[in-house]
């Protein structure tokens, strides 16, 4: 049986916050669908920095994945490439063992190295835990 990995995704914020819930519930769905053991919805008002009141919202999933995380990335590539027409941002951000790379809707060859750079380091540490 593969480890199963945890991670955090978080959507971007949106500018109503209806379309990310509904966003964050395809691809809850979709990481379910694929091999998720949970996904949690994570909600978070953060005040802007210099403000009291909440107006920043975090809007996520904690994941925990039965698979590999070029598996789990792979999913959340689908799903982004499935709501293109959608014209709210779908990029995701990603933390994996304290590290944090996003993952736009076009990746940048930048967001495409670090994520290979973690995939890499996931996937030879799961071949050390076996």
């Amino acid at each position: 049986m593969s480890p199963v990995l945890e991670f955090e995704v978080r959507l971007q914020a949106a500018e109503r916050r209806k379309d990310a819930l509904r966003l964050r519930g395809d691809l809850r769905d979709a990481l379910l669908d694929a091999g998720a053991v949970r996904a949690d919805e994570v909600d978070v008002d953060q005040p802007e920095p210099g403000r009291r009141s909440a107006a920043v919202d975090i809007i996520g999933l904690v994941v925990q994945f039965a698979g590999t995380f070029a598996a789990a990335i792979q999913v959340m590539q689908g799903w982004q490439r499935k709501k293109k027409r959608d014209e709210t941002d779908k990029t995701l951000t990603l933390t994996v063992d304290g590290v944090t790379v996003t993952l736009s809707e076009v990746p940048t060859p930048a967001e495409l190295e670090a994520l290979q750079k973690l995939i890499d380091g996931r996937e030879g540490r799961a071949d050390h835990e076996r």
